[in-house]
């Protein structure tokens, strides 16, 4: 996880992010959030093989970000071998 980024697991705000990962947990933070951001915390989840998307189920890629508010959704997947 980045060590400039002050996460939490509480209630969280209407103005801030909140990560929602495959296992259901939520990570939230307040202020902005990087690409970079969201693959260390994803990263420290043990999550190899991910997907980033808003709430909404769109794709984001780099060029959306930083992101202020709002949800991200991660989903993982396998790669066939």
């Amino acid at each position: 996880m980045a060590d400039s980024i002050d996460w939490d697991s509480g209630l969280g705000s209407e103005n801030g992010i909140k990560i929602i990962l495959p296992d259901g947990s939520i990570i939230e933070k307040i202020g902005a959030v990087s690409a970079q951001d969201v693959k260390d915390v994803v990263r420290a989840a043990n999550i190899k093989k991910f997907n980033i998307k808003n709430g909404d189920g769109r794709l984001l890629t780099a060029s959306d970000f930083p992101l202020l508010n709002g949800n991200i959704v991660i989903e993982e997947y396998n790669e066939a071998k």
